[in-house]
This record gives C-alpha cells, structure tokens and sequence, in this order.
C-alpha cells in the first residue's frame, strides 16, 4: 500500500479551537499521519449559517502549529459535510469524526468507497495525557522558559512561541490556578491548569509545558 492510501482523516471547520479539538486530533492521530481537510471561511458559512470567529488563514497558521497535524488541505468550495470532500493529493484509509458528529449518512459514505469509519466516544476523549519533553530537545541548545496564563488559548500565543523558539529550546511554565485568580480575580481563569498546559503543550514550537 502507498503512502497516499494510509492517511488518516478529519474534516471540519475548527473555529476558535479548544483543548476538546486538541484531544480530537491529539487522538485521531494515533491512527496514523493526520490530514485536517480544513473548511474555508465559505464552507463554515454554508454549514453553521453563520461566519467563522477567525478567518481561514487564521484557523489554518493555528492548527498547522499543533504537533499531532501531519497536513493540512483547505476546502475552498463548500460540499455535502456527510461526505469527504475530494482532495487530489488524499486517498483516506480511515475517517474519523466525534460521536456527536457522527450519523448514518457519513457511515453510508465511508462503506460505499471502503473507507474505514471511526467513532471517538466522549470517553475517548476525556483526560489531559502529560506530554514528555520534545524528542527534539538538544543539550546543545539553550533552554528558553516563558511563563504565562494562556487562558483563551489564540494563534497571538502561538506566533510567540514560535518566535521564541528560535532562541533554544522552549519551556512554557503555565500559571497555576490559584495564582491566576489571585492575579485576574474571581471567574478567573476560565479553563483549569490542566487543559491550559495540555493545550500549550500541543504546540510544536513548545519543547515542554510545565
């Protein structure tokens, strides 16, 4: 079998991604290299009726930054979300889509091409895996540490990670709970340390989260 025939699949929009997205593609990738077929900003308009929170080369720079993408391909022209749109450079093995997402027209889809179909369970998805330290780091690089809350997790964070990292290897201290509401106040922060560091460590530009 080829290369071009063992990608694994996911398709959707990913506006204003979430660490629940992260766990998606974290988990889909241990299928195999993951290919995102990535809605245009008219794609998402066509399928919610509404416009996307960030534009496609936002979503785009974003997701590309996440260590579990192995490629992304934009969808320009909106099509059926039950089906695969075609893309010349992918031939899926495996489909993989949320439970939520799940339906007998996509199922129908996948048996009529013998594309496998796989289902993530919520139970799948749950937890927040530790990540070991890059396999890239180098004893021979200097450590880089930044700290910071990253708690409405955007591409302005990603941008500085990625600037960072050309300095040496880079560790990200995530601020604890406790500490950031002490510093912001009641209602902060609006996600736990647990998913902020998870999804700060999804990052490829990010040797470790701590």
């Amino acid at each position: 079998m080829n290369d071009i025939a063992r990608h694994i699949v996911v398709s959707g929009g990913f506006d204003d991604i979430r660490c629940r997205d992260i766990r998606f593609l974290h988990e889909a990738s241990k299928l195999g290299p993951l290919h995102v077929l990535l809605w245009s900003d008219e794609c998402v308009r066509a399928a919610t009726g509404r416009d996307p929170k960030f534009p496609l080369s936002e979503r785009q720079y974003l997701l590309d930054a996440v260590r579990y993408v192995h490629r992304i391909h934009p969808i320009e022209k909106p099509s059926d979300p039950h089906v695969l749109p075609a893309v010349a450079t992918v031939q899926p093995r495996t489909w993989v889509v949320r439970s939520q997402d799940d339906n007998p027209a996509k199922r129908a889809f996948c048996d009529s091409l013998g594309i496998q179909y796989r289902v993530l369970s919520e139970k799948d998805l749950t937890g927040f895996p530790d990540e070991p330290a890059s396999a890239n780091a180098s004893p021979s690089r200097k450590k880089v540490i930044v700290t910071g809350c990253y708690d409405w997790f955007h591409s302005g964070h990603v941008r500085f990670f990625e600037e960072v990292s050309e300095l040496g290897d880079l560790y990200v201290v995530v601020g604890h709970d406790a500490n950031i509401r002490l510093l912001k106040g009641e209602g902060h922060p609006m996600f736990s340390q647990d998913q902020r560091r998870y999804i700060v460590g999804s990052i490829r530009y990010v040797t470790q989260a701590l």
